[in-house]
């Protein structure tokens, strides 16, 4: 017998919670629970004349919340776009970057579990006269070099057919040696941050383009540039001193060309840092004012013996943004 009043109070108690806690979500401008005509109220719970209304008070799980959102999944495609100085001084950059390319390309593979497909394109920090196929701009792929501390060579055809690499080609990293030595005939104004959002534009990366098909708006975005000056910034006195624009300027630009998503981007700036003994560099303040504007953005010293190093300490940052991009629309 007290087993069963037990019981019923259990019941009645159930019943007075259910009751109350629907009074409490009632909406105050209007009367809780009314039936839209389609056996379901505006609140999205079931009607009273539904399976699961009034019927159901005992059932007192969690409630269901509409809109719940899901977890974005991994990026599955990168970018990586290489904008390397081409200036007098940047011989043995170039060697160590060469180098270290491998290494850094192989940990991005282990550490973005879910990314299976790369670009991979290299552009200069000015206009490139030695390069093949009339693409001879700021901003146009590399595909052969020339000139003094060059490889020298026509580096293309590339296994896509097109002026960029992807991580099936057969000879990778042999490729990528030899578009990535591209000499040191270049001008002593560079325009790095230029060659990068021109490289990435659409109307470069547009069909019939010169960089065709590079940049695509669902894979991941990575800049690596490698200048031991800085971005001196184009002015109206002289327009060939640095890029158009100002760093807050360079930004903008390179979040529109990835659909104003500034998340899908990683900079990895390699530059100088200052005066040192045995490198000659120019602190790149306006290069690093730019790529800490990015949530993704990291700064190294050009003048490190090896980029090794380095490189691995980036791979955390760019699997925090592969896991974190927002695919475009």
């Amino acid at each position: 017998m007290i087993q069963n009043t037990l019981c019923v109070c259990a019941v009645s108690a159930a019943l007075a919670c259910g009751l109350a806690d629907r009074s409490e979500h009632a909406d105050p401008g209007g009367e809780a629970g009314e039936d839209d005509g389609a056996g379901e109220t505006e609140n999205g719970g079931p009607g009273d004349d539904e399976p699961g209304g009034e019927d159901s008070l005992l059932d007192v799980g969690m409630p269901d919340f509409p809109g719940d959102p899901s977890e974005d999944e991994p990026c599955k495609k990168v970018d990586l776009l290489f904008v390397i100085d081409n200036s007098g001084s940047m011989g043995p950059h170039q060697a160590n970057l060469i180098a270290n390319f491998p290494g850094f390309v192989d940990g991005m593979k282990t550490e973005l579990a879910e990314a299976e497909d790369y670009h991979i394109g290299i552009v200069t920090s000015d206009a490139y006269f030695e390069n093949g196929d009339g693409c001879t701009d700021i901003g146009h792929l590399v595909t052969q070099t020339g000139g003094p501390g060059s490889s020298d060579s026509v580096c293309a055809p590339y296994s896509t057919g097109k002026r960029y690499m992807d991580d099936t080609e057969p000879d990778l990293y042999d490729k990528f040696a030899c578009a990535a030595h591209v000499g040191t005939r270049g001008s002593s104004h560079e325009a790095p941050v230029e060659a990068a959002y021109q490289g990435i534009s659409p109307g470069l990366n547009a069909a019939g383009a010169c960089n065709e098909g590079f940049v695509r708006d669902d894979a991941l975005l990575v800049i690596v540039i490698v200048t031991d000056e800085d971005d001196e910034m184009a002015t109206e006195d002289c327009p060939w001193c640095g890029s158009e624009g100002t760093p807050p300027e360079w930004f903008d630009t390179i979040v529109g060309h990835k659909g104003g998503i500034e998340e899908n981007v990683v900079v990895i700036a390699i530059v100088g840092q200052g005066w040192q003994q045995d490198c000659t560099n120019v602190l790149a303040v306006n290069i690093i004012e730019m790529t800490e504007m990015f949530t993704y953005g990291i700064v190294g010293d050009v003048c490190n013996p090896s980029y090794a190093d380095f490189f691995a300490e980036t791979l955390a940052t760019i699997d925090l943004a592969c896991e974190g991009f927002t695919p475009p629309g």
